[in-house]
């Protein structure tokens, strides 16, 4: 898994700086996510650093497509439900940044 993209496109991004550093949080809860995620997690993982970077990518466009990260979102909840415990900061972040992108 490599989110290091994300992390660079959300340094240089001109976006809210509240949306950056909830946008940041999930980054590093991912990254958290996967050292503690088993061998047989690691595809889920992987599919949250994939919706998280989608995440990234779309909100910090000048034009955003809402529909891909009301895609993003809903993907990177159905994941951290599916990684149980562990991923409950990324659910609990995913809940705080979709009032912000989808008012």
């Amino acid at each position: 898994m490599n989110i290091e993209n994300s992390f660079n496109t959300l340094a240089e991004a001109k976006v809210d700086d509240d949306i950056k550093s909830l946008l940041d949080q999930l980054l590093k809860a991912i990254n958290e996510v996967n050292k503690k995620a088993t061998p047989e997690q690691a595809e889920i993982v992987e599919t949250m650093a994939q919706d998280a970077e989608t995440l990234v990518k779309e909100s910090t466009k000048t034009k955003p497509r809402r529909k891909w990260y009301e895609m993003s979102l809903e993907g990177l909840k159905d994941a951290a439900k599916n990684m149980g415990d562990i991923a409950i900061p990324v659910l609990k972040l995913v809940d705080k940044i979709t009032p912000l992108l989808l008012p």
